[in-house]
Protein backbone atom coordinates (compact mmCIF):
# COMPACT_ATOMS: atom_id res chain seq x y z
CA UNK A 1 0.00 0.00 0.00
CA UNK A 2 2.77 2.32 0.52
CA UNK A 3 4.38 1.30 -2.75
CA UNK A 4 1.45 2.61 -4.41
CA UNK A 5 1.11 5.80 -2.59
CA UNK A 6 4.73 7.21 -3.07
CA UNK A 7 4.74 5.88 -7.15
CA UNK A 8 1.25 8.32 -7.10
CA UNK A 9 2.76 10.97 -5.12
CA UNK A 10 5.82 10.75 -7.09
CA UNK A 11 3.99 11.11 -10.31
CA UNK A 12 2.04 13.74 -8.89
CA UNK A 13 5.05 16.14 -7.92
CA UNK A 14 6.51 15.47 -11.02
CA UNK A 15 3.67 16.72 -13.12
CA UNK A 16 3.38 19.73 -11.00
CA UNK A 17 7.19 20.84 -11.22
CA UNK A 18 6.64 20.35 -15.48
CA UNK A 19 3.97 22.94 -15.26
CA UNK A 20 6.04 25.43 -12.97
CA UNK A 21 8.43 26.54 -15.62
CA UNK A 22 5.88 28.09 -17.89
CA UNK A 23 3.51 29.43 -15.23
CA UNK A 24 6.90 31.51 -14.58
CA UNK A 25 7.34 32.04 -17.68
CA UNK A 26 3.38 33.48 -18.39
CA UNK A 27 3.73 35.61 -15.00
CA UNK A 28 7.03 37.06 -16.18
CA UNK A 29 5.17 37.49 -19.82
CA UNK A 30 2.57 39.42 -18.04
CA UNK A 31 4.48 41.68 -15.62
CA UNK A 32 6.50 42.74 -19.06
CA UNK A 33 3.55 44.19 -20.17
CA UNK A 34 1.36 45.39 -17.62
CA UNK A 35 4.78 47.25 -16.08
CA UNK A 36 5.20 49.02 -19.73
CA UNK A 37 1.70 49.83 -20.08
CA UNK A 38 1.75 51.81 -16.44
CA UNK A 39 5.02 53.04 -17.23
CA UNK A 40 3.78 54.71 -20.14
CA UNK A 41 0.45 55.45 -18.75
CA UNK A 42 1.85 57.12 -15.64
CA UNK A 43 4.93 58.89 -17.53
CA UNK A 44 7.50 57.72 -15.65
CA UNK A 45 8.61 55.51 -18.37
CA UNK A 46 11.42 58.11 -18.93
CA UNK A 47 12.86 57.68 -15.43
CA UNK A 48 15.98 56.29 -14.84
CA UNK A 49 17.39 53.64 -12.70
CA UNK A 50 21.67 53.02 -12.56
CA UNK A 51 21.60 55.09 -15.91
CA UNK A 52 19.15 52.57 -17.38
CA UNK A 53 15.66 53.26 -18.82
CA UNK A 54 12.85 51.90 -15.66
CA UNK A 55 11.47 49.70 -18.21
CA UNK A 56 14.28 47.58 -19.98
CA UNK A 57 15.64 47.56 -17.09
CA UNK A 58 12.82 45.86 -14.74
CA UNK A 59 11.90 43.94 -17.66
CA UNK A 60 15.93 42.19 -17.98
CA UNK A 61 15.70 42.15 -13.65
CA UNK A 62 12.37 40.29 -13.89
CA UNK A 63 13.45 38.08 -16.98
CA UNK A 64 17.13 37.08 -14.90
CA UNK A 65 15.02 35.95 -11.70
CA UNK A 66 12.81 34.05 -14.32
CA UNK A 67 15.08 32.15 -15.90
CA UNK A 68 17.04 31.54 -12.39
CA UNK A 69 13.59 30.14 -10.79
CA UNK A 70 13.11 28.07 -14.09
CA UNK A 71 16.90 26.44 -14.34
CA UNK A 72 16.72 25.92 -10.17
CA UNK A 73 13.27 23.81 -11.27
CA UNK A 74 14.75 22.14 -14.36
CA UNK A 75 18.34 21.08 -12.15
CA UNK A 76 16.03 20.10 -9.67
CA UNK A 77 13.98 17.42 -11.52
CA UNK A 78 17.62 16.37 -13.65
CA UNK A 79 18.86 15.83 -10.22
CA UNK A 80 15.33 13.66 -9.09
CA UNK A 81 15.56 12.04 -12.78
CA UNK A 82 13.94 8.50 -12.23
CA UNK A 83 15.75 5.32 -12.29
CA UNK A 84 17.54 3.59 -15.38
CA UNK A 85 16.69 -0.26 -14.09
CA UNK A 86 14.97 -1.86 -11.21
CA UNK A 87 11.13 -2.05 -10.16
CA UNK A 88 11.14 1.85 -10.01
CA UNK A 89 12.12 2.43 -13.72
CA UNK A 90 8.51 2.92 -15.27
CA UNK A 91 8.39 4.59 -18.82
CA UNK A 92 5.46 7.08 -16.92
CA UNK A 93 8.66 8.53 -14.70
CA UNK A 94 10.77 9.00 -17.93
CA UNK A 95 8.33 10.41 -19.77
CA UNK A 96 7.46 12.89 -17.06
CA UNK A 97 10.99 14.05 -16.12
CA UNK A 98 11.77 14.64 -19.92
CA UNK A 99 8.68 16.14 -20.22
CA UNK A 100 9.55 18.64 -17.57
CA UNK A 101 13.05 19.35 -18.54
CA UNK A 102 11.42 20.24 -22.24
CA UNK A 103 9.24 22.50 -20.89
CA UNK A 104 11.73 24.09 -19.20
CA UNK A 105 13.68 24.86 -22.05
CA UNK A 106 11.01 26.35 -23.77
CA UNK A 107 10.01 28.28 -21.06
CA UNK A 108 13.68 29.70 -20.59
CA UNK A 109 13.27 30.58 -24.74
CA UNK A 110 9.95 32.32 -23.89
CA UNK A 111 11.27 34.58 -21.18
CA UNK A 112 13.98 35.16 -23.33
CA UNK A 113 12.09 36.01 -26.63
CA UNK A 114 9.62 38.28 -24.31
CA UNK A 115 12.75 40.18 -22.75
CA UNK A 116 14.55 40.69 -25.73
CA UNK A 117 12.48 43.74 -27.47
CA UNK A 118 12.49 45.61 -24.21
CA UNK A 119 15.96 45.99 -25.27
CA UNK A 120 15.52 47.73 -28.70
CA UNK A 121 12.23 48.61 -28.82
CA UNK A 122 11.35 52.20 -26.73
CA UNK A 123 8.83 51.50 -24.16
CA UNK A 124 6.38 54.21 -24.98
CA UNK A 125 6.03 55.88 -28.61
Amino acid sequence: MSDGMSRTTTHAGAGLAGFAPPAIAVAHFAFSYIFAALACARRWADAQVVGFDIVPAAIVIAAVLSLAAIAAIAFGRWRRRPAAVGAAATSGNHFLADASRALAVLAAAAVLLTAAPALYVPACR
